[in-house]
């Protein structure tokens, strides 16, 4: 199948830059001539680059990354006498030692050139020190006990101040009336009346911060304000008043918490609100009224800075904020990563980019270059490859990959796709061609992780090669992670996100109907009307009916966190307990049965019309008598444990392990015999969350960490998740929370079809006869 020419070749603006080779290129592949357009292209000049530099860091933790006006700073560790990184490259000169004791590791502070990407210089010192630049002139100040100020082109020392020692020290630089403070213990802004204390840099002496100055107006006549949760609200508010005034004259408030404050932009004010997981968006308020001049929903919530933990025990600094201006524009980090640059006076977007998923610092625009920090490199974009303005060399790779699937060389082609997806997972004609390619090289999940990122991006809802192959009808993007099941009454199913949007599907035409909610959604639970729970209420959330019985005495509900959860069994309450016990509520009455089996531990209880309960967990599956105390085992499995269970009047089906690998196991009621066997998707997006196993049209349904449905019989079976290895399923999804919700929720079937919601941000739709091939 060939990629449309309008997929590699965008639409651009009148006054976008043209691409001649990309252009005659692209027509000799139309006309059938792809090893002539390979040659053309490696012929050309070279294209604009999708990094004008980057410099990785090969697996090394970095801690500290500053981005000036012309240099970017480092920081990384080493032992006392071991030779630095090779990210840092030799130390020269002097020790940064304040002599305040010995310490068994160095901090080392590499200065890189912002334009080049050259590395210009290191420096050593022992233990931990601050570090921050003076943005006036990139100047480098290293402190604990003493002051090191340090030339941002060479690293020579060009100050050395003494400080006061502990526990007088100084954690925070006044530089310029800017405060520097590295660390800082909360997310919030100081109290009015709160004065900071602080090295003055400028004038070699202590000084007081007032934060009154950082908040005020470009005028100066207005201060702004920030709060949130306690005394009974829950949320983020942002106030104004006049900078004499005791109190505020507007407030404005939004239901999510905040990482991140606000800023004047002229005489408005720009916030963005929201966590990774809740409803977050970036406002503009009018500063003298509060009133809302635009608002820009960001489908996975807001970035908390500080909030993604480093690799060996360190945490990034969280003293920048996820919202500022960049090139003229607003630009906000999501909670996904991903960078949306807003026009600032409407707020519409102008471009989106996902350049890494978690942040050191805020992105700079440097000489024409938008200087990204990540946890895994730092590298320069250019500014028009990040807008978009015309083709470049991504578009020139994806045309290669495409003429090279063309000539058969389809691996040659998938990784230089890889490198493309890598660098900008954005880029829609990527994933088209490597669903092709994926389907060439007999990939089956790499090429759903494919078709189903390129229908988000496009925003179209159906695939015509997921229909014929996978029975999928319809992909409903909702814009925000799903942590919540499905629940469906009458002849709807809805879906609630935890944006605080609820999507109601009608079961018959799959039309779509959308509301937004007032604040982040935590589940819902359907009666003969669906209702939506919101994180932060006060009020206790309602359990589905299942969960427990309501009112049950202290003695039932006590327990450990290996004990299974309550079910009903002919009018009575049975809870499974930590190596086989059994604690039963029968009206008030509550006994406990001892164990008759030994090794039973984290076991559950499964119940179902077609037999009397079962038990299952370590061992296997068991047989129960009549307090439902496991008594034998009627499926084995030594290995592992038994994490699922479901069953008919014919046949009991298992999820178990073996190797690292999930499988389903169908055997016969009885346990006489296995029936069939089936490996689930081998890798597990997200950690946590339940898992489903449900009888369905003579087999079962998985729902997990994929979509899976496995016959008793003979048959094929059908499987649905995305990716054939970690970096292909970490490719094909945005970055999920830990959040006890597994990739897929529990699934419902109504009227031929198969709806599931998945935290990829949509609800799929299947056609339950094509799932099952009846």
């Amino acid at each position: 199948m060939r990629t449309p020419l309008a997929l590699l070749l965008v639409a651009l603006p009148a006054t976008a830059r043209a691409d001649e080779a990309l252009a005659r290129a692209a027509t000799l592949h139309a006309v059938g001539r792809p090893f002539e357009a390979l040659a053309l292209l490696d012929a050309a000049t070279p294209a604009a680059p999708l990094a004008r530099w980057a410099v990785a860091f090969d697996g090394v933790t970095v801690p500290v990354a500053h981005v000036g006006r012309k240099h970017v700073v480092l920081t990384s560790h080493a032992s006392r006498l071991a030779e630095p990184y090779p990210i840092a490259g030799p130390a020269s000169g002097p020790r940064l030692d304040d002599r305040t004791g010995v310490y068994d590791f160095d901090t080392l502070y590499t200065g890189f050139d912002a334009v080049t990407g050259k590395r210009l210089w290191t420096r050593r010192a022992p233990g931990h020190n601050d570090v921050t630049l003076d943005d006036r002139t990139d100047a480098v100040y290293v402190w604990r006990e003493r002051l090191f100020k340090l030339n941002p082109d060479t690293g020579a020392t060009e100050a050395d101040v003494p400080l006061p020692k502990r526990p007088s020290r100084f954690d925070a630089l006044l530089i310029d009336g800017r405060l520097h403070r590295p660390q800082p213990n909360t997310g919030r802004l100081e109290g009015p009346d709160e004065k900071l204390p602080a090295w003055d840099v400028d004038r070699n002496r202590p000084a007081e911060f007032d934060p009154v100055a950082a908040r005020l107006s470009p005028d100066e006549r207005r201060v702004l304000g920030v709060g949130g949760g306690g005394g009974g609200r829950f949320g983020t508010w942002v106030t104004a008043k006049p900078l004499r005034a005791a109190e505020p004259d507007w407030t404005f408030e939004h239901p999510s918490s905040s990482g991140n404050a606000p800023f004047w932009l002229g005489n408005d004010i720009v916030a963005l609100v929201g966590e990774p997981g809740s409803k977050g968006e970036v406002t503009r308020l009018d500063g003298q009224t509060g009133a809302v001049k635009w608002r820009y929903a960001l489908p996975r919530g807001a970035y908390r800075p500080g909030g993604e933990p480093l690799g060996g025990g360190a945490t990034p600094e969280r003293n920048w904020n996820a919202v500022g201006l960049v090139g003229g524009l607003v630009l906000a980090v999501g909670g996904e990563g991903s960078l949306y640059l807003l026009e600032p006076d409407t707020g519409k977007l102008v471009s989106k980019l996902t350049p890494t998923r978690k942040y050191l610092t805020f992105p700079r625009l440097v000489d024409g270059a938008l200087v990204v920090c990540g946890f895994e490199s730092v590298r320069a974009i250019p500014w028009d490859v990040v807008l978009r303005r015309g083709p470049d060399d991504g578009d020139r790779r994806v045309l290669r990959a495409r003429c090279l699937h063309d000539l058969g060389r389809t691996e040659e082609a998938r990784v230089v796709l890889d490198e493309v997806l890598k660098l900008d997972p954005e880029r829609t004609a990527a994933w088209a061609v490597m669903a092709d390619v994926c389907r060439a090289a007999d990939r089956p999940f790499d090429e759903i992780g494919a078709r189903c990122r390129q229908l988000e991006l496009t925003g179209r809802d159906s695939s015509p090669q997921l229909r014929e192959r996978n029975g999928l009808l319809k992909r409903i993007a909702t814009g925000h992670d799903l942590y919540s099941d499905v629940a469906t009454t009458g002849d709807t199913v809805f879906a609630a996100t935890v944006a605080g949007a609820a999507l109601a599907v009608d079961v018959h035409t799959l039309a779509v109907a959308r509301t937004e909610l007032p604040a982040s959604s935590s589940g819902l639970s359907a009666t003969t009307a669906v209702k939506a729970h919101f994180f932060g209420s006060p009020k206790t959330q309602e359990l589905p009916a299942e969960a427990g019985p309501k009112g049950a005495p202290a003695a039932f509900l006590r327990g450990t966190g290996y004990d299974g959860a309550p079910v009903r069994w002919q009018g009575k309450w049975y809870r499974p307990l930590n190596r086989g016990a059994v604690r039963v509520l029968d009206g008030d009455a509550v006994k406990e049965f001892p164990a008759r089996v030994g090794g039973l531990e984290a076991w559950r209880l499964y119940v179902s019309p077609w037999g009397p309960p079962l038990g299952f967990g370590a061992g296997g599956v068991y047989e129960l008598d009549e307090n439902l105390v496991p008594v034998r085992v009627r499926i084995p499995a030594p290995a592992t444990p038994s994490y699922l269970l479901a069953g008919d009047a014919r046949t009991l089906a298992v999820v178990t392990y073996r190797r690292d690998s999930a499988l389903v196991q169908v055997w016969a009621r009885d346990g006489s015999r296995l029936l069939r066997e089936q490996a689930l998707a081998p890798y597990h997006p997200v950690g946590g969350g339940y898992q489903y196993l449900l009888p369905l049209a003579g087999g079962y349904l998985y729902a997990g960490s994929s979509l899976a449905w496995v016959p008793a019989g003979d048959g094929p079976a059908w499987r649905f998740g995305f990716g054939e290895s970690p970096a292909a399923v970490a490719a094909a999804l945005p970055k999920l929370h830990y959040a006890h919700a597994s990739l897929f929720g529990r699934p419902v079937v109504r009227d031929g079809l198969l709806f599931a919601g998945c935290r990829d941000g949509a609800v799929y739709v299947f056609d339950v006869a094509a799932v099952t091939g009846r």
